[in-house]
């Protein structure tokens, strides 16, 4: 069953790090980007109740990884993504 998305203020901080240090031709792909990862995210939620997730994307022919933490409420109607950071390359 899908869960509503939120983003803890700490992962809003990581998110606006992350995207300045995206160049300004590429913002908008990135911000773009996360937004469909984590909206699928929280369209099928995991079993588990907090973990990690890839955020893997590609804006203009460059490849980004980022990892995302999230933790959903009890009753299993919120996703909240709580933190969101760099993972190195593949």
């Amino acid at each position: 069953m899908p869960c509503a998305l939120d983003f803890s203020v700490t992962a809003a901080e990581d998110l606006d790090r992350l995207f300045e240090s995206v160049t300004a031709s590429r913002h908008q792909g990135a911000i773009d980007a996360i937004e469909v990862l984590c909206r699928a995210l929280a369209e099928n939620p995991p079993e588990r109740s907090f973990g990690t997730f890839p955020l893997h994307f590609q804006v203009d022919g460059v490849h980004y990884y980022w990892v995302g933490t999230y933790r959903i409420s009890l009753d299993r109607r919120r996703l909240s993504v709580t933190h969101v950071f760099r993972a190195p390359a593949l």
